[in-house]
């Protein structure tokens, strides 16, 4: 049986990206839902602007992207699908772009923005933090506590125990 789609979203991926808010509710985590429900709040704003005449999204690639990558934080995201499927570019000139405007690679600002949410999670959620790596899209979480400390100077454990909220 075909999925049945949800504007350009088939159910199936509709579910999945409201899997971590439906985790969070049965786990009883009132702030994970509240994080939850607003990443799925502002995903209508990307997708709108893809339907919308003439807007500022359509018409820059680095905004495109930039919305895209937020998005889709908890997902694989490779430089060279943004570049051809979502800012309509080549790999080379987004990446210049990202640099122009933050400053630093791609990859450096898709983790910033990465741990930005871990941050979020680990202090205000009660998460494990297996379970924080994989909603930032770290299948090892070895790796995850290795860049987190690496950007944080503490483990992502301990940054818990230090700005927790008594998790």
């Amino acid at each position: 049986m075909p999925a049945r789609n949800v504007g350009s979203l088939d159910l199936k991926q509709f579910a999945e990206r409201h899997r971590a808010l439906v985790e969070a509710i049965c786990a009883g985590d009132a702030a994970a839902a509240e994080n939850a429900a607003a990443a799925l709040a502002e995903a209508p704003w990307c997708q709108l602007g893809e339907h919308v005449g003439e807007t500022p999204l359509l018409n820059d690639p680095l905004a495109r992207a930039c919305s895209y990558v937020a998005l889709h934080l908890g997902e694989p995201i490779r430089l060279g699908f943004v570049a051809r499927h979502v800012a309509n570019t080549s790999p080379g000139h987004l990446a210049r772009l990202f640099h122009q405007k933050h400053g630093v690679n791609f990859t450096e600002y898709l983790r910033a923005l990465r741990m930005q949410k871990a941050v979020r999670l680990l202090s205000e959620t009660s998460q494990p933090i297996r379970r924080v790596a994989a909603l930032v899209a770290y299948g090892d979480p070895a790796r995850f506590a290795e860049h987190f400390r690496r950007h944080h100077g503490v483990s992502p454990r301990e940054y818990r125990r230090r700005h927790g909220h008594g998790c």
